[in-house]
């Protein structure tokens, strides 16, 4: 054995034990520096022999965020979704498919970056080329071709039997010192950008004309939220089994009116909506949820401040018994104890009866203010010169109205003294039942976009 086989063999060895150590690829190398990655536990990228691959029963059973066409003949690369926390898991039961090929890491948060299976790797002199053969066979990587007009660059993929995913393989190139340099096979997205273009990729950013409206892009540069600001919305329960849902940090969730956890979601059936869709149901406290809280995730929609903490505190929001006030007098106070930073209330009652009031939860509001809690009320839905309430009692309540898109007041909503601010609430995109989507429209529509500015500016 020559001096370079024994190296190399030495160095595979204890690349293995290391890579073993390390569940993720969490680094790589760049201009001889180590640099570290940001791994998306939440996705991977899979590439799938299409002639062995049942496409069907593989979207059956992961959720598929993207589909790229590979170079390579009957191979395609798909984005998948991982729920739950179980990154590693379902990367192992992938690896014993027949038809994956290769597994790879995606880069980053908000702004996802997929791995693609090859790799570039640069000789020192054209001599070396079969020291570069010696070592891909070794790994498990195959020479692909001369990169043209790149000297002494070449590009390999990994295979099914290499000993780990192409930015692994090309930090143990790297590693050996027997190469110039190397570089990983990072899926970048170089299409050209106009002023106009979107700052999430959300498929369907381009209609939430609100987010626009309230410039969140300019606002998501500085910060999409942090954990430690916290929302809370009393409503009729976010729904949190929706995928628009799956990264939200819930820190508090219960049920006012079974006075137990976690928060129900109360939904209304056979409405008339606002624009045809194939759902039937109205689920309030998600359409408010989704507003504030839907994750930048590639799905469909995306947040006012996505990752701030969430209170879910559920209250049916019918006249159904003669404590209702009360109920949501303790939501009020749950939020405070939790921690909130920020309440919304997309709720209130529009009382013509001079001084009638509800003690118990006038003071939960008060007391809540009291204690530097933002308190976020919808204005009304009646358009005309008078609030709901309890909006109209305390002129510390911050009240959103709602605009249109034309930027006048949206005709249903109601005004007069103790009106704030305004806020987009016609044909607002946002989610709804069993993984749906539904446009909405209200002040309970425009105070969630209010409540998740406030989350910004906290956070």
């Amino acid at each position: 054995m020559n001096r370079h086989s024994f190296l190399l063999t030495l160095f595979i060895i204890c690349f293995l034990c290391n890579l073993f150590a390390q569940q993720k690829t969490s680094f790589y190398y760049y201009k001889g520096d180590s640099v570290n990655l940001p791994i998306n536990t939440q996705h991977f990228y899979v590439y799938v022999d299409t002639n062995k691959a049942l496409m069907e029963k593989l979207k059956k059973e992961y959720r598929i965020t993207e589909v790229i066409n590979s170079t390579e003949r009957n191979i395609l690369g798909l984005q998948l979704n991982i729920p739950n926390n179980n990154y590693d898991s379902v990367i192992a039961t992938l690896r014993g498919k027949e038809f994956v090929v290769d597994i790879e890491p995606v880069i980053g948060d908000t702004f996802l970056r997929n791995t693609s299976r090859f790799l570039y790797v640069k000789l020192h002199h054209p001599n070396d080329y079969v020291l570069l053969q010696s070592t891909a066979s070794k790994l498990g990587s195959t020479i692909m071709c001369e990169v043209p007009h790149c000297h002494n660059w070449y590009r390999l993929k990994v295979d099914k039997n290499a000993i780990g995913n192409s930015i692994e393989v090309a930090n143990f190139f790297w590693e050996t010192h027997l190469f110039a340099d190397i570089d990983p096979g990072f899926i970048f997205h170089f299409e050209p950008k106009n002023t106009g273009d979107l700052c999430v990729y959300d498929s369907r950013f381009v209609e939430q004309w609100g987010l626009q409206s309230i410039n969140a892009c300019s606002a998501w540069k500085i910060t999409t939220g942090d954990t430690v600001v916290k929302i809370a919305v009393i409503d009729k329960g976010v729904d949190i089994r929706h995928v628009e849902f799956d990264s939200s940090h819930v820190f508090f969730s219960y049920d006012v009116i079974s006075l137990s956890t976690p928060a129900n979601s109360y939904c209304s059936q056979n409405r008339i909506r606002e624009e045809p869709g194939p759902n039937p149901y109205s689920c309030h406290g998600t359409h408010v949820g989704g507003i504030i809280f839907a994750n930048h995730n590639r799905q469909d929609v995306a947040g006012v401040v996505p990752k701030t903490s969430m209170i879910n505190i559920s209250h049916s929001l019918s006249i159904l018994q003669e404590i209702d006030a009360e109920k949501l007098g303790v939501a009020i106070n749950l939020a405070v104890e939790n921690g909130a930073h920020i309440i919304n209330n997309s709720w209130g009652d529009h009382l013509e009866i001079e001084n009638l009031h509800t003690t118990v939860l006038e003071q939960a509001i008060d007391s809540a203010i009291a204690k530097q809690c933002v308190v976020v009320f919808a204005s009304g839905n009646c358009g005309i010169d008078m609030l709901d309430y309890p909006a109209s009692y305390n002129h510390d309540i911050l009240v959103s109205g709602a605009i249109s898109k034309n930027g006048c007041r949206w005709s249903g909503s109601s005004y007069g003294v103790g009106l704030d601010v305004v806020a987009p609430g016609d044909s607002i995109l946002t989610t709804n039942y069993n993984n749906d989507y539904s446009y909405e429209r209200g002040t309970s529509m425009a105070a969630p976009h209010v409540s998740g500015v406030a989350g910004l500016m906290l956070s």
